[in-house]
């Protein structure tokens, strides 16, 4: 987990740990920041969420606000956590398949 303001600075530890990496990005809106500050950095992106399309599967949900959440807002945030841990399993065994030498897909 990185702090998108310090990528956005250049801050040098921060830019070599998305060069380094592969990275899931989340951008709460359809502008896609954090995605584009790590491909700008350098970065290799393997995933790039956005609450707004999670949001489009609930139509008439009240998921509260940006620092209050309902029980719809946790549940749907629940989802989003659930895609990043599948993406980081599915990039473990990616990596581990590398590292005995096969065919990565």
């Amino acid at each position: 987990v990185l702090c998108l303001a310090l990528l956005v600075k250049g801050d040098e530890e921060t830019v070599a740990r998305v060069q380094a990496s592969h990275c899931i990005t989340i951008d709460g809106c359809g502008k896609g920041c954090a995605k584009k500050n790590v491909e700008l950095a350098g970065g290799q992106v393997a995933q790039a969420l956005q609450v707004g399309r999670h949001l489009a599967g609930h139509r008439g949900a009240q998921p509260g606000s940006g620092s209050e959440l309902t029980d719809e807002g946790w549940s749907i945030t629940r989802e989003i956590a659930e895609a990043v841990t599948d993406e980081c399993e599915r990039l473990r065994s990616a990596a581990k398949t590398a590292e005995a030498g096969e065919e990565v897909a």
